[in-house]
């Protein structure tokens, strides 16, 4: 539990350091985090509305596998998802430090540490491929989102643990609350948010 009021809290010390998510497109007006609205909810909403830079240097770009660039297949997996691209690369790197061959000690594989169920249920027919594993975990994270009606910390929760035992709250797994923790504070710096 504590571990999951570190990740809170320190969701809450972005909040106050928070001036612009990102720039705004022409006519629209930037999302701000205030007391009244916890960064969490301002997180949330802009991952509904596909809201989030696209264009942000990401470590993607340096990472070839097979002669093509992890960048280009996030990138085509953020479009057909609407996920953002920083969220994809900052579970990517979490779950796999861009290794397409990792696999688990729970038999999690390639680069978004697909579970065999959840490569089968994304039909993802090689898990060590990178364009499968990359769509299917993107595919599944979406799921997840929507699932838990746009809650990034419960659907990174899922993601980690299995969406068996995110209900309500969030399970009191060290593992889980660490996983959380570091994807959105990956995300947050792939994003451009500043500390």
């Amino acid at each position: 539990m504590n571990n999951l009021i570190q990740v809170f809290e320190r969701i809450n010390q972005i909040q106050k350091k928070l001036t612009d998510f990102v720039k705004p497109p022409a006519g629209q007006e930037t999302l701000r985090s205030t007391p009244a609205r916890p960064f969490q909810d301002v997180l949330n909403e802009k991952i509904k509305n596909n809201n989030i830079s696209r264009t942000d240097e990401i470590k993607a770009d340096t990472v070839h596998i097979g002669g093509t660039r992890v960048a280009e297949l996030v990138r085509s997996a953020s479009e057909e998802t609407g996920l953002p691209q920083s969220l994809i690369n900052a579970v990517i790197q979490t779950e796999s430090a861009f290794n397409p061959h990792a696999v688990s000690p729970k038999g999690a594989m390639g680069l978004m540490q697909l579970m065999p169920e959840t490569a089968r249920l994304m039909n993802v027919e090689d898990p060590y491929s990178p364009e499968e594993n990359i769509f299917g975990g993107s595919r599944y994270l979406k799921n997840l989102l929507t699932q838990y009606n746009g809650d990034i910390v419960k659907s990174l929760a899922a993601y980690n643990a299995g969406p068996a035992v995110v209900k309500d709250s969030i399970p009191p797994y060290a593992e889980t609350n660490q996983y959380i923790r570091k994807v959105i504070n990956l995300y947050l710096k792939n994003s451009g948010v500043s500390e």
